[in-house]
């Protein structure tokens, strides 16, 4: 599974990047100035957010293109702070 870090925008969603880690993509949005804040009610993805109020998330990203959740026991062992 690949991972991909979102930037929200006021009209849409920007995609920082696609990453082969947890870790990385974590690290992509932490150098965008995001902080971790919770987990999303849909989805239970890590949710983010800036200085500026703008979100970031993190969501799984099949190897057919689609978005999926990221497994619960890979999110329970990773420190998001």
């Amino acid at each position: 599974m690949k991972y991909q870090a979102l930037k929200g925008l006021r009209t849409k969603t920007k995609v920082l990047g696609v990453f082969n880690t947890l870790n990385e993509a974590h690290q992509a949005i932490r150098d965008a100035g995001g902080v971790f804040k919770c987990f999303s009610y849909i989805g239970g993805f890590p949710a983010y957010i800036d200085d500026k109020n703008y979100t970031y998330n993190i969501q799984g990203q099949a190897d057919i293109g689609f978005v999926c959740s990221i497994p619960t026991d890979e999110l329970s062992k990773f420190n998001f702070v």
